[in-house]
């Protein structure tokens, strides 16, 4: 049996890392750290993931020439490669408690979601059904510095033993092991659904919660509460991505992830 030819660029990110472990050899892999048109063309890759991101894209308007996302799909366009695209759930605006699907009206609040919803509404109009956008939950794992929630809950915990939430700990979100996200993501590749899915655990968990897991894992800590103002809220609905795949985790394995990354943070 022949196995898919997969280019992976942005090869160094925290989440290409973990898919890249876990895929193993179950495929040719060849894995960049920068995006190059001129590998797509010369390539002949059955399937083009995505891992690379400007950070200016992060709090500047759009800019093309600044996407990879774009840059690829414009590569990829006159091929028969297919292309997954990484994606957020930013595009559905700030959470207020809702459970969003893929369906739902976009409201992006933030430079980066927009900059997101409008790489999506690209690569869709230049790639068609030779496309998967992946809009992500919370990926979390041993992520220590990272400009996310667990990571800056993680750095924190390291320096000063504790954990600072400036909004309520009853404020409830979606979170996915990166573990898990790694093997549904693998599994996808071999699918190809050429839609846009939402990817995440489809489970609220009050963000208290993720940093009291994170403390029983590393030891010791303490929790300190800011506010108790409820924010942005949200689960995803996973109907769509489990139709493919099956059931994506549970509540027990989020919390398992969670208390061994505070262990992998006890020994880092």
């Amino acid at each position: 049996m022949t196995r898919n030819s997969i280019l992976v660029t942005g090869a160094t990110s925290f989440l290409a890392g973990h898919f890249l472990r876990c895929i193993g050899d179950d495929a040719a892999i060849t894995a960049t750290r920068r995006v190059d048109p001129s590998i797509v063309a010369r390539g002949g890759f059955d399937v083009v993931v995505n891992f690379s991101y400007d950070r200016a894209l992060a709090d500047q308007p759009y800019d093309p020439e600044r996407d990879p996302d774009r840059i690829l799909a414009e590569a990829i366009a006159p091929l028969p490669t297919h292309f997954f695209m990484l994606s957020s759930r930013t595009v559905y605006g700030r959470g207020d408690g809702s459970r969003y699907k893929e369906d739902a009206a976009l409201a992006p609040a933030t430079p980066y979601a927009r900059n997101k919803a409008e790489t999506e509404a690209f690569v869709r109009h230049c790639l068609g059904d030779r496309a998967t956008i992946l809009r992500l939950s919370n990926i979390f794992g041993m992520e220590a510095g990272r400009h996310t929630f667990a990571g800056r809950a993680l750095a924190t915990l390291k320096k000063e033993r504790r954990i600072n939430l400036d909004i309520s700990a009853d404020s409830a979100r979606d979170f996915l092991p990166v573990e898990t996200f790694a093997l549904v993501l693998a599994k996808l590749l071999t699918i190809r659904p050429g839609m846009t899915l939402n990817v995440g655990s489809g489970i609220p968990v009050p963000i208290g919660d993720m940093a009291r897991w994170f403390i029983q894992g590393f030891g010791e800590g303490e929790i300190i509460a800011e506010s108790n103002a409820r924010f942005d809220e949200f689960s995803l609905d996973i109907g769509g991505l489990e139709s493919f795949i099956g059931p994506v985790t549970t509540r027990e394995a989020i919390k398992a992830a969670a208390q061994a990354a505070g262990r992998e943070l006890k020994n880092a």
